[in-house]
């Protein structure tokens, strides 16, 4: 998997955008480093498209492949929720918390057009995840990006 920094964008404040590509056979993944004070980095993940399985070995080995590069947390796009996308959802919960490092996960469900999230799945989502220990906070917050 080759990864190559596009772009560093610095605001005029201590915030710092850097984005990435993840290019592996037509897969990319997209990231972003944003902050004030404490910095993370942030890769948009398509939860409908695991690079290797779709269980807790596949997800195990994205989270160790994301983090050899530095980053602290996977975005979880979504365009559905699923029976698939709640399983995939519950497999790398559970490989982020089996893995022990503190990898953060959030949910960036995708409103486009021709999507089928619905207002009651987004509090699904977050209902689910509100007390995992590897949910992505902010000021003691769950945090959701869309």
């Amino acid at each position: 998997m080759d990864l190559s920094v596009r772009a560093v964008h610095r605001a005029p404040t201590s915030m710092i955008l850097v984005s990435w590509v993840f290019m592996s056979a037509g897969f990319f993944l997209s990231c972003a480093v944003a902050g004030y004070g404490e910095r993370f980095v942030f890769c948009e993940y398509l939860l409908s498209n695991p690079l290797y399985t779709d269980d807790i070995e596949g997800f195990t080995q994205e989270i160790i492949l994301a983090q050899s590069y530095g980053i602290d947390a996977f975005s979880l796009n979504t365009k559905t929720w699923a029976v698939e996308d709640q399983y995939r959802a519950s497999q790398i919960y559970a490989a982020a918390k089996q893995l022990g490092t503190g990898f953060k996960l959030f949910f960036t469900p995708n409103w486009d057009t021709g999507t089928n999230i619905t207002a009651q799945d987004v509090v699904e989502m977050l209902t689910s995840y509100s007390s995992h220990p590897n949910q992505f906070t902010n000021q003691g917050k769950q945090f959701l990006s869309s």
